[in-house]
């Protein structure tokens, strides 16, 4: 099916309605996460100190690699490097403004600290899911879907799922899981035989360097980025030599320049280019069982994942509980070797989350490393909608209702939710935590950053939104499709 040029604004308006929502909910208190200081922790020492240590806010956290006594992030480096522009932007207006820029005073951050996050996460984690659920809308039309059933898939991802209070915090998922997604449509597009793209060749080298980039955002995703790839290289088959050649060319010149920057970290902080800085975690030492800390796939652990009342996202994500119903939809739909990725991906990242030691992933609502699948899964909704009758779309629609309120109000609380409370263990995140919070009025956003805008604030959020689809443009044109009535 041909985009248009109102597909074309609905994507834009996609992206910047979700994009001003997700940076006005912003990052709340998981600025002081354990997962989020050390990756600030490099940005900083990069801009600062022209260096790689992170000991300065090394005390504030338990994620770190200890080497001949100085302390290293131990994760994948893409979203600290991710953040560079952003946090130099307000490192330079502190200096302006002389203000100190120190990310910690004793045990409290400082306003510039926050400030360094919140714009990470703007131009990360939230502009990559908005640009993941606006190419997951162009994408399911490109296949031929219609259009309310691409938007339901790509407003399901954006606003029904975890994925919405990931992308307002500086954690990798999101930003992982949109690079393999942004990734996998761009293979989509490329490979069509029927339509060849005018740019192909830069298309191809953008989609190898996503797929890797993925990687060195986050390693989880390597089973899935070669996956897509062989996906590529199985759908060039029908293609001219010289044309399969050139896609080939450019996606692996766009892979490889997207590990450059992982080697270099590598090799600067430990020494060899093929070094993990899982290898010297500090403190977690059950990363040293298996590989990284990752066996073989327990029952008990994926049913946890599933219905947990501590991690089961289908507490948080009712729509979900469809997907099975989805995936057989999708087979037919798009056929296999489609529909073969939107299954795939998903599955190999629940038998890597089931088989990992820490699979609960400390404090967090919901299982967190989850996330990267979240994309592949909405758009196998796609034809769930465009097969089911008005009962039925009654129904998904009741799910999408409370599974996105759900998720907004994860999101205006609190992401990363303690595993314990005044001593006690926590039992169910959602109704011992979260909800408490709520009633309780302690919500964030852009206008009460630091947690106590009341219930009622939340409302507000529908403002940016706003804003964002009457800057895309595209209102006149939904207007000039509506038929106007016949005359009597």
């Amino acid at each position: 099916m041909t985009i248009d040029i109102l597909d074309r604004r609905m994507a834009r308006a996609i992206l910047l309605s979700l994009w001003a929502l997700y940076a006005c909910i912003g990052p709340g208190f998981t600025v002081l996460n354990g997962n989020v200081v050390p990756r600030m922790g490099l940005t900083l020492a990069i801009l600062e100190n022209r260096s790689l240590i992170i000991d300065d806010v090394a005390p504030h956290t338990s994620d770190k690699a200890e080497i001949a006594q100085h302390y290293y992030l131990e994760k994948a480096p893409g979203l600290s490097l991710m953040a560079l522009p952003a946090v130099a932007a307000v490192d330079i207006g502190a200096r302006a403004l002389r203000y100190k820029r120190i990310a910690f005073a004793g045990s409290l951050p400082t306003v510039f600290y926050v400030m360094a996050v919140w714009a990470a996460v703007v131009t990360t984690s939230a502009l990559f899911t908005a640009a993941a659920a606006s190419v997951l809308y162009l994408l399911a039309r490109h296949l031929g879907a219609a259009r309310g059933a691409s938007l339901f898939g790509a407003l399901g991802y954006a606003l029904c799922t975890p994925a919405l209070g990931w992308a307002t915090v500086f954690f990798s998922h999101a930003v992982a899981g949109a690079c393999l997604f942004l990734g996998f449509a761009a293979v989509m597009f490329v490979s069509d035989a029927t339509r060849p793209l005018r740019h192909e060749g830069r298309t191809a080298l953008i989609a190898g360097f996503l797929l890797a980039w993925a990687v060195v955002v986050e390693f989880p995703t390597a089973p899935a980025a070669l996956l897509i790839g062989a996906l590529g290289c199985w759908r060039l088959r029908d293609l001219p030599a010289d044309r399969r050649l050139r896609l080939l060319c450019g996606a692996l010149a766009g892979g490889l320049a997207a590990a450059v920057p992982l080697g270099v970290y590598n090799m600067l902080a430990f020494g060899s280019v093929t070094h993990i800085g899982y290898s010297d975690e500090v403190g977690f030492y059950r990363m040293h069982s298996g590989f990284f800390g990752i066996g073989v796939p327990r029952a008990d652990v994926a049913g946890e994942l599933l219905f947990g009342e501590h991690r089961g996202i289908l507490w948080i994500a009712p729509l979900l509980v469809v997907v099975p119903v989805a995936w057989v939809l999708a087979i037919r739909r798009f056929g296999p070797a489609m529909a073969l990725p939107l299954i795939a991906v998903p599955v190999s990242f629940f038998l890597i989350n089931a088989g990992y030691v820490y699979w609960d992933g400390g404090a967090s609502i919901g299982p967190r490393h989850l996330t990267p699948m979240l994309p592949f899964v909405a758009l196998s909704l796609v034809p769930l909608w465009e097969w089911a009758d008005r009962a039925v779309r009654v129904v998904l629609g009741l799910l999408a209702a409370a599974s996105g309120a759900l998720s907004l109000i994860c999101a205006a609380t609190s992401m990363a939710v303690p595993n314990r409370l005044s001593g006690e263990p926590i039992t169910n995140e959602l109704l011992d935590y979260t909800l408490p919070l709520i009633r309780g009025g302690q919500v964030h956003n852009i206008w009460a950053p630091y947690g106590d805008g009341g219930t009622a604030s939340v409302l507000v959020l529908v403002l940016p939104v706003i804003a964002g689809i009457l800057l895309s443009g595209v209102l006149p044109l939904i207007s000039r499709q509506v038929p106007s009535p016949a005359s009597p």
